[in-house]
């Protein structure tokens, strides 16, 4: 990440954890899209459509275009779109899945700085052809991890309220709202740990 105005495509695996989407697209709201500005591709979009749907059959109609509006409100995310895939590339030899080409070729064209995702085989092939690429490759745990070298705690903190007040209205345990359990489980452990860090910083303040 650099001083300038950082670029990521969100990959769909991003998009269906909750957790990570959240807080991603939370924290680029909470800096105005200083730190980082947000894209994604119409396939992509389709993607996410797909499992979503799956994940609830009895959904109205309305249900997925709202939840990209909520998406859209939160930032100015933009759409990257006129790509061509060359599966021929010398890099895509070893590539795990083609059906993946896509994400990589979207990121490619735009380009981005960065392809956020928590696909193993595609982190893994990125670390092989890491010199023929011009944009990182990382997980998301990683991208929040430089985040928050990048955001002030003021803004994390805001987050992390919005945060606490979502989940609390929704939790029906009678344990509490375990943010650094959520992000840990969704795959981002440093992150929790951060998370802790500001529940701490956050207490002292009250």
């Amino acid at each position: 990440m650099t001083l300038d105005t950082y670029s990521i495509l969100l990959d769909a695996n991003i998009h269906l954890s909750k957790t990570l989407r959240d807080w991603i697209y939370l924290l680029s709201f909470a800096t105005e899209e200083q730190v980082y500005e947000i894209f994604h591709t119409r396939d992509i979009q389709a993607e996410v459509d797909y499992h979503t749907r799956r994940k609830f059959p009895d959904a109205d109609g309305n249900l997925l275009d709202r939840w990209w509006k909520h998406l859209e409100k939160m930032t100015t995310s933009k759409m990257i779109t006129g790509f061509t895939v060359d599966p021929h590339r010398a890099e895509y030899q070893d590539f795990p899945d083609p059906h993946d080409l896509h994400v990589v070729e979207a990121a490619r064209h735009k380009p981005v700085d960065a392809l956020v995702t928590n696909d193993v085989g595609l982190l893994t092939w990125a670390t092989d052809v890491n010199d023929s690429l011009h944009f990182e490759v990382m997980d998301a745990d990683s991208f929040l991890m430089q985040v928050v070298e990048f955001t002030d705690e003021g803004s994390r903190l805001r987050v992390l309220d919005s945060q606490l007040q979502y989940w609390s209205q929704r939790d029906q345990s009678g344990y509490g709202v375990d943010l650094p359990g959520r992000l840990t489980q969704a795959g981002a452990p440093l992150f929790a740990r951060e998370v802790q860090r500001l529940l701490r910083a956050r207490a002292r303040r009250l």
